[in-house]
């Protein structure tokens, strides 16, 4: 068996199990799997939360992707009753447009991908030696990025000369990361 093809096994079967076990103890087992994704520090992790939402809507019948407005007019039908309606009235002035329910899905899809790609903004602070209690501020950045791990990777710019230890922080004041400048 290729190591590949080892690690390929292994990573099935952890996220089988984690499907088994957000369905067995979980309210909403996708929406949890899927804020576990949004909330994956690195890729691998973000993937494999992806593979148990998979699962899940596998499991549940659950189409993929797709919010609550978009499912309720896949299930609509927009034409209105046949009694209220005459051979010689005109169509309504908002109808909906001709779209099949495949070009709905894509759409969709497309807006979904596009909120995923939303930047968000953090604080790089450098922090220098301090005389007291007091966290001593020597520089800040502002960072967007679209998530921690992507915001992490700017830690590798030039730090200030006295700065000691670098912390990425979010609007709230919440340290996400924390570096010391040699470790």
């Amino acid at each position: 068996m290729l190591p590949w093809d080892r690690k390929a096994k292994l990573a099935r079967a952890r996220a089988a199990a984690d499907v088994a076990h957000l369905l067995e103890n979980a309210a909403e087992p996708y929406r949890v799997a899927r804020d576990l994704q949004r909330q994956a520090i690195d890729e691998g992790e973000a993937r494999h939360w992806s593979r148990v939402a998979v699962g899940i809507a596998q499991a549940t019948g659950r189409q993929i992707g797709l919010d609550t407005a978009t499912r309720y007019s896949l299930e609509a039908d927009f034409s209105g009753a046949p009694e209220e309606r005459s051979e010689t009235s005109s169509p309504p002035r908002h109808s909906m447009p001709d779209i099949s329910g495949d070009e709905l899905v894509a759409l969709e899809l497309k807006r979904l991908f596009q909120e995923e790609r939303m930047l968000f903004f953090y604080r790089l602070q450098f922090l220098g030696p301090s005389d007291g209690p007091q966290t001593n501020i020597v520089g800040e950045r502002e960072i967007r990025a679209s998530s921690i791990a992507s915001a992490v990777k700017e830690m590798t710019i030039e730090w200030p000369r006295e700065a000691l230890s670098a912390r990425l922080v979010d609007l709230d004041g919440a340290v996400l990361w924390e570096r010391s400048r040699h470790g």
